[in-house]
């Protein structure tokens, strides 16, 4: 429908059902609609907020709002309707370059909750180039609000992003929330005072992906790692300046020493273009029992998975080298890893310690090495005992690579081992 000759009383308030797409380029969703019989979308692509007041009987009951290239709007649900939005369940803002934030405190009359936003399961912002708050406060208002039924929270391409409240996270709460993703934010933490206010966010997140965050140096403190039972995928990219993905609390001599961190749920961990990371995280063990999906791609600068404050401490302070880390040792607990992908690592020289955690890697299934330029060999002699469910082995591009498997340990012992293998593809290297 044409915004500019939509007649002023088009919709009545007697309406119940309705999907409309109000402005060009908006693609029907046919097997959507003839599968719900309950549906209240409203699509709106106005590019005038004058036109708004065409479309507000519908507001109050729309589930799933749609806007883009709204403007002549700064503060999105304040200005659209000033009743509230007690059905809404689904916010989508996009291509808005005006929108300053989403809510505007101050211009609400009542708490945010009671003002119609209970039902809300998803937020939804992308492309609005002026946005620094999500809500914004410019009171001293203490009261706080959880938005309880809220599930899914996705910020892309907002570059002037500072906060989510401008009053700080704490005014704000998603006890609930299970899936966060975070594209193109410049912010330098996501969860300031972490061991304060993260439990807001995160006791219940099952999925985060953090890509094209340039100004993160890290993404969690490690006060909060317990917080994140929950946590079943984590994927991590393009984040230029994130060195480490857990750090310890504190600074120096105050720093906290991590003996064991667990990620009890994680099944899937992705860490792909990251040019200055060093390694995951600075502990003495790193445990993840239900982790099935690795992959490790284009980090140059890892040559660990996790180092210990020894090591740590004498890379950075002595200024003494530490010869031939390996990526995975005795540090590291995988012990249902059936994936794993090790993708252009420049300065990986070793995959495998020959001293491993017990049962880590025994049922990986599938394991793709390429471009590791440096890589000198693929499996320890050690590891042989644990790789009966190795089926698909592929290695691409490793003109270093001088030998997949050590045998020489099993030689000396005079060992026989069998692995069940499938596949087995080799290309450029000097094997």
């Amino acid at each position: 429908m044409d915004a500019n000759i939509m007649p002023k009383d088009l919709f009545s308030e007697k309406l119940e059902r309705f999907k409309v797409f109000i402005g060009d380029e908006w693609d029907w969703d046919w097997y959507e609609c003839e599968r719900s019989d309950d549906y209240k979308t409203l699509k709106l692509k106005l590019g005038r907020s004058a036109l708004l007041e065409r479309v507000k009987v519908l507001l109050m009951k729309t589930e799933d709002l749609y806007l883009d290239d709204l403007k002549g709007v700064r503060s999105v649900l304040d200005e659209l309707d000033d009743q509230g939005f007690p059905e809404l369940k689904h916010l989508h803002v996009q291509n808005s370059l005006g929108i300053q934030y989403i809510i505007d405190w101050m211009i609400m009359d009542h708490p945010l909750l009671f003002r119609g936003l209970g039902k809300l399961e998803e937020v939804d912002v992308s492309s609005c180039e002026i946005m620094e708050e999500i809500v914004v406060e410019e009171g001293e208002d203490d009261e706080e609000i959880n938005l309880t039924q809220t599930r899914s929270l996705r910020l892309d391409n907002l570059p002037q992003l500072t906060s989510f409240c401008s009053q700080g996270q704490e005014k704000i709460g998603f006890p609930n929330l299970e899936d966060i993703k975070l594209s193109g934010i410049n912010v330098k933490m996501i969860w300031p005072n972490q061991h304060i206010e993260s439990h807001l966010y995160i006791e219940k997140l099952t999925t985060l992906i953090v890509d094209g965050c340039g100004n993160l140096n890290y993404l969690f403190t490690s006060s909060i790692v317990g917080s994140l039972a929950q946590l079943k995928t984590l994927e991590i990219c393009e984040c230029k300046s994130m060195e480490e993905v857990i750090i310890a609390e504190g600074e120096g001599l105050e720093e906290e020493i991590v003996t064991k961190m667990l990620l009890h749920q994680l099944e899937s961990l992705k860490l792909k273009d990251l040019p200055k990371l060093t390694r995951f995280c600075t502990s003495t063990l790193v445990e993840c029992p239900a982790l099935k999906e690795l992959c490790i791609q284009n980090c140059p600068q890892m040559t660990t998975f996790v180092s210990n404050y020894a090591t740590s401490n004498m890379a950075s302070g002595s200024g003494l080298e530490i010869i031939s880390p390996t990526l995975f040792d005795e540090k590291v607990a995988f012990p249902n890893l059936e994936q794993m992908q090790i993708l252009n690592m420049d300065n990986l020289k070793m995959i495998w310690h020959n001293e491993l955690h017990s049962d880590s890697f025994c049922k990986m299934k599938v394991l793709e090495v390429k471009y590791c330029e440096e890589l000198l060999k693929i499996f320890p002699s050690m590891l042989l005992r644990d790789l009966q469910n190795l089926g698909d082995l592929v290695i691409w591009n490793c003109i270093s690579l001088k030998e997949a498997f050590d045998l020489q340990e099993l030689i000396k012992m005079k060992e026989t081992v069998a692995i069940q293998l499938r596949t087995l593809y080799i290309a450029t290297s000097q094997i």
